[in-house]
Formats: structure tokens, C-alpha cells, sequence
């Protein structure tokens, strides 16, 4: 897995990138002259154009860096991309994710970046970016407008460049390709509509089965039992409200780029929250689920609405392939600051661990467990994009106990532990 964060639609993005053929064309396109005014104009001593390919950084335009590319796990562009507007870091090493990264603590030391990222058809292949080798103050709103007004211009450059690039094809080639951008173009929407789909259908499960049990038991039930029934439907109409929402923000750039609004929450909190997704068959299964968090009081550095979709997924997936009784175990602990929560359940456990598979959409007609002809559906991929936006891993083991188990490693700057608590009030 890698250690930087992919964008949403990671896929698509590679795609324009490659057919754009700019990183093929770069070093004959005139960026020089936008990269020198801009570090100019900042007053900074390093500007770039930074195109961030598969597992690395290429820059088409450069002033004093001086190297044609960088490794994507240590360029700053590739948290850019992941971003809605700029990414502005006034002082690198104020920030957990850069701080040791060896452009920071080496040559050419960088201590500012602000980077805005380059949009082409609808996707982020890279960002406008300037540095410095010492803290600077955040920007202005002039200055900001001024950064997204330089990427906005090397975007279109790089339309221009692509544009005329297809004039020089014969009409069967530029027909076939456009054939395949409509086809590309329609399958990113059906997947879209399918996640929203999935991502919709399991609160208004959890709505519509407590107002049916309402419904058939209404007379048997006692006052104390409504009640807590109408609570579940209440609590069920408030996540259906956020998944509508997070549903938009996922439409709100094309390919489904997702803005992470972070907060600091409690692991417990958010898992307590994502139980009730899988409220409705874990009760009709008569499975039960146990949480057990040894976090401490360490809290966790992220998006709680998106955080909660995560572990709903994972939890709903749990209970779904466990058997009528059995047991998902929701554990959280605390190892080399990095908080670390595996949900296991009670099945037969994974028939293949391929973790690239695992994590595929629409996967083939042969199901990844043996336990279900329907295979993992949507639920564990979209579980695997959340917790990458947040920077996480996703491990997958089969239990020793017995069942399969899922584990999502948060990197160790989202953990907000007792001592960086403390760091944070001196400072």
C-alpha cells in the first residue's frame, strides 16, 4: 500500500494523465516563463510544475530545484491533488506529514509550500506549486487567487497541447479515442451512481427495518421499547442526511473526489456510531457485536462522517458474512502512536488474499469468498477509499480464531495522543 494518500478517482486520473501525452511533451512546452514570473512575484526561491504520475513527481517546469522528478511518496504535489483548493504549509516542519520528509530535513530544506492543483477534465493531474527554505506566512487572498490563477493557466496549456496534439491524428484515431473517452466517461458514472446507490440503501435499511418492526410489534412492544425504536429510526434519518450529503460532495468534482472536513473525535465515538449500520441485520441475524477500545484517551485526527461510513462499511460487511449467532469483534488499540482498529467476524474467512482484488470494484463473476456467490460487492472498496483519503492502510488476514479480519492503520500524525495534547498547549 502506498505511504501518500490517493485521490478518489486514482484511476481515471492516471488515465487522462497518460493521454494527455504531456509527460512525453513537457520538456518542449514553455511553462519556464509562468514558473520564473511566479517566483518572482512570490518571492520565493523554488516554483515548479509538478505532474504527479504513478509513483512519481515530474516536473515539466522547474526554477531551482534543479531535478526532473521526485519519488510521489516525498512530493508535496501528491497531497495537492488530493485536495478540493490549495494546500498551503507555512512551516513544513509544524506539520506531522513533513516534517521528516528528506526534502525537509535535506537538500533543498524545504520549510513553505503552497500548491494548487492542475484540473483537466475534471481530474487533478498535478499542481502549481512554490516553496521556500524558510517559514513563511500564510497567503493573502490576492496571493491565493494569484496561485490558482497560475495553475489554472498550465491547465489550460496543457488542454491546448493535448487539443492540438489529436489534430495531428488521422479522424479514425481521434474517433476511436473519443470512443473511448464516452466509455470511460459512462462507466465512471455508473460506478459513481452504484456507490451513491450502496452508500444509500444501508440507512434506509436501518430506517425502514425499525419501522416495520414498529409496525408488526407495535402493540407488543413497551413504552420503553418504541421509544428506543424511534431513536434507532431518528439516528437512522440523520446518517441517511449525511450520506446524501457526502453523496453530493462526491459528485461536486467530476470522477468523485472527496474534501475530508476533519475534526478531532473519539475512535469510540465514531465506532458506537458506525454500529448502526448494521443495526437491522445484526439484529435479525442475532449476531453480536463487541467493541473493545484500548486507544486510551487518544483521539483520531479525521473527517467524522466520513470516518463513520468506514467502519459502518467494514462492520455491515462483518456481520453479513457471519453466521446466524455468531460474533464481530471491533477492537482499537494504540501501537507506535499509529491507531489501529481490525474488525473480525465469524465466517469462514477470506478464500483468497489478494489484497489489490479485495479492494476492486465490480469484481468478476467468481466470488473473492467462498462463503457468498455475491462476493464483497461495494461495501469493502468504498471502505478502502475512505480510509485512504485519511492516509490509512487496510491490512486483510484470516484470523487465528477463525473468521476474516480487517485492519485499518491510521498513519501516526492523526493521533492526537496525551503528550501531543500537551505539545499543542506549550506551544
Amino acid at each position: 500500500m502506498p505511504s501518500y494518500p490517493l485521490p478518489f478517482d486514482e484511476s481515471r486520473r492516471q488515465q487522462v494523465l497518460d493521454a494527455s501525452g504531456i509527460l512525453e511533451a513537457a520538456s518542449t512546452l514553455t511553462f519556464d516563463r509562468m514558473t520564473e514570473l511566479a517566483a518572482s512575484r512570490f518571492g520565493v526561491e523554488f516554483a515548479a510544475v509538478t505532474l504527479i504520475d504513478d509513483a512519481r513527481a515530474c516536473f515539466a517546469s522547474e526554477v531551482g530545484l534543479h531535478t526532473e522528478e521526485a519519488p510521489r511518496d516525498i512530493a508535496f504535489c501528491a497531497y495537492t491533488i488530493v485536495q478540493d483548493d490549495l494546500l498551503v504549509l507555512p512551516d513544513t516542519t509544524a506539520d506531522a506529514r513533513f516534517r521528516d520528509n528528506p526534502l525537509v530535513t535535506g537538500a533543498p530544506h524545504i520549510r513553505f509550500y503552497a500548491g494548487a492543483p492542475l484540473v483537466v477534465e475534471g481530474t487533478k493531474l498535478g499542481a502549481f506549486c512554490i516553496l521556500d527554505t524558510f517559514p513563511r506566512d500564510a497567503l493573502t487572498p490576492e496571493q491565493e487567487r494569484e496561485l490558482r490563477a497560475f495553475a489554472s493557466l498550465t491547465a489550460r496549456h496543457i488542454e491546448a497541447h493535448w487539443l492540438s496534439r489529436d489534430k495531428d491524428l488521422d479522424i479514425l484515431g481521434q474517433l476511436e479515442r473519443e470512443q473511448r473517452r464516452v466509455e470511460d466517461a459512462a462507466g465512471e458514472r455508473t460506478r459513481f451512481v452504484s456507490l451513491v446507490s450502496h452508500e444509500l440503501r444501508t440507512p434506509l435499511h436501518v430506517v425502514k427495518g425499525f419501522a416495520d418492526l414498529l409496525r408488526q410489534a407495535g402493540d407488543m412492544l413497551s413504552l420503553e421499547e418504541r421509544e428506543d425504536y424511534l431513536d434507532q429510526i431518528g439516528e437512522g434519518s440523520e446518517r441517511l442526511s449525511n450520506v446524501i450529503e457526502s453523496s453530493l460532495r462526491f459528485a461536486a468534482a467530476e470522477g468523485g473526489s472527496v474534501t475530508l472536513n476533519e475534526a478531532t473525535v473519539s475512535p469510540r465515538a465514531i465506532l458506537e456510531g458506525a454500529l448502526h449500520t448494521a443495526a437491522v441485520e445484526a439484529t435479525e441475524k442475532k449476531v453480536r457485536v463487541e467493541v473493545e477500545a484500548e486507544a486510551g484517551d487518544v483521539l483520531l485526527k479525521a473527517d467524522p462522517v466520513h470516518a463513520e461510513q468506514l467502519f459502518g462499511q467494514l462492520i455491515a460487511n462483518a456481520v453479513k458474512y457471519s453466521p446466524v449467532g455468531g460474533v464481530v469483534r471491533v477492537a482499537a488499540d494504540l501501537v507506535e502512536d499509529q491507531l489501529r482498529v481490525r474488525v473480525t467476524d465469524s465466517g469462514s474467512g477470506f478464500s483468497e488474499l489478494d489484497p489489490e482484488r479485495l479492494v476492486t470494484p465490480f469484481i468478476g463473476p467468481e466470488p473473492i469468498l467462498t462463503r457468498s456467490s455475491e462476493g464483497l460487492g461495494l461495501g469493502l472498496p468504498l471502505a478502502y477509499r475512505l480510509a485512504r483519503l485519511h492516509g490509512a492502510d487496510m491490512e486483510f488476514e484470516n484470523a487465528a480464531e477463525g473468521g476474516a479480519r480487517v485492519t485499518v492503520i491510521f498513519p501516526a500524525h492523526r493521533s492526537v495522543t496525551a503528550a501531543s495534547k500537551a505539545e499543542i498547549r506549550s506551544a
